[in-house]
């Protein structure tokens, strides 16, 4: 399994575990990070890097642009 294969699974656990909302978010913001973990795979989201928070059920979420990008594509 690749790193982006096992990135996205991780994700697709996440949002069946109920951890992460299910995609297609209406409203998202984007700007550097504060140093927040992903919501989507776990790792560190470092200051000099973007991250995208999207609203969910109990709070707002934080992902790498890349996680999001996997999130949003996700069919469950």
């Amino acid at each position: 399994m690749t790193g982006q294969e096992s990135r996205i699974e991780v994700i697709r656990q996440r949002i069946l575990s109920g951890a992460l909302p299910r995609p297609r978010p209406v409203l998202v913001y984007a700007g550097y990070s504060r140093g927040r973990v992903c919501d989507a795979c776990g790792d560190r989201i470092e200051p000099r890097e973007m991250e995208h928070e999207v609203p969910g059920p109990n709070g707002p979420v934080f992902m790498h642009p890349e996680c999001f990008r996997f999130w949003q594509t996700l069919e469950l």
